[in-house]
């Protein structure tokens, strides 16, 4: 053994590689080794809005008049993923693209009655409201890591979530 410990010293590989007699041979040509765990590939995002209620007001008149912006519906919208992943991980994919995409998705949103606003319509102009959800949108797959390192693709998925209420307001000539 002695022989074995100066012929390591001697290559460079030093006496704590050795590992309770047994040479570093023996534990490389055990394999490579990780730690098993799930991985979300994101291949693509993008954000959009998700329309709940519109009110159009028209001005047919020569003059600029004052109108009132009023939503009368409430409604709700919730995060979703589809595609083929197993049930189990759904809410852990929605809590790994709240932390890599967007920190600010919601699990739940609701849009409520009651909104007001006066805003002026120039002379012949038609305003369009909306109000709604501004969403995020990420679509991947999922694949397990196992204690090997080899990995299985465990099926896509696409994850639509809210992260903002929104009014906008648009003008267009009549």
């Amino acid at each position: 053994m002695r022989t074995a410990v100066s012929l390591a010293a001697a290559m460079g590989v030093g006496a704590a590689v050795l590992t309770a007699g047994i040479p570093a041979a023996s534990a490389a040509a055990a394999g490579p080794h990780c730690d098993p765990h799930n991985v979300a590939k994101i291949q693509s995002k993008k954000t959009y809005r998700k329309v709940s209620e519109t009110v159009t007001l028209y001005n047919r008149t020569k003059d600029t008049v004052k109108r009132e912006v009023k939503f009368e519906e409430t409604r709700k919208t919730k995060w979703s993923v589809s595609g083929g992943v197993e049930g189990s991980l759904k809410a852990w994919i929605f809590a790994e693209i709240k932390v890599h995409v967007n920190a600010g998705l919601d699990k739940e949103s609701t849009v409520t009655r009651g909104y007001k606003d006066t805003i002026k319509i120039r002379p012949r102009y038609k305003l369009t409201a909306q109000q709604g959800w501004e969403m995020q949108q990420a679509k991947g797959y999922v694949y397990h890591v196992y204690s090997n390192c080899k990995t299985q693709n465990r099926g896509g998925f696409t994850l639509n979530a809210p992260y903002n209420k929104y009014v906008s307001y648009k003008t267009t000539k009549l």
